[in-house]
């Protein structure tokens, strides 16, 4: 376990359910240019695959409670890949639909509007 420096506290304690503090990362694929068949559930199996190289994606976060000190880290906590890869960007297929899908990030049905 490891406990959350103040900027990460500072982040999470200044969440509030109109303003997100996290932020989102987007990679364009060009799968046409890949020379083979490249889904978004291969992308996500691909993902699956290299997540244990990537260390801030394997762990959950625990909240103390009372908040008497920081949150703390887990480390190798199960992983839900859905969180972090919303379907709503696989069928996004130009860059408004990149936008929506960006924008709706935080709705809970993963639907592009």
């Amino acid at each position: 376990m490891k406990r959350l420096n103040d900027m990460d506290a500072v982040l999470l304690y200044g969440e509030a359910p109109n303003l997100h503090m996290d932020t989102l990362k987007v990679a364009i694929v060009h799968a046409e240019n890949s020379g083979s068949l490249f889904t978004f559930e291969a992308f996500g199996e691909s993902f699956e695959e290299r997540l244990r190289l990537w260390d801030p994606l394997r762990r959950c976060l625990i909240e103390i409670p009372w908040r008497n000190h920081h949150a703390m880290w887990v480390e190798d906590s199960e992983v839900d890949l859905g969180h972090h890869l919303p379907t709503a960007f696989a069928s996004a297929v130009s860059r408004r639909h990149v936008a929506r899908a960006a924008a709706n990030a935080h709705r809970t049905d993963g639907a592009l509007s």
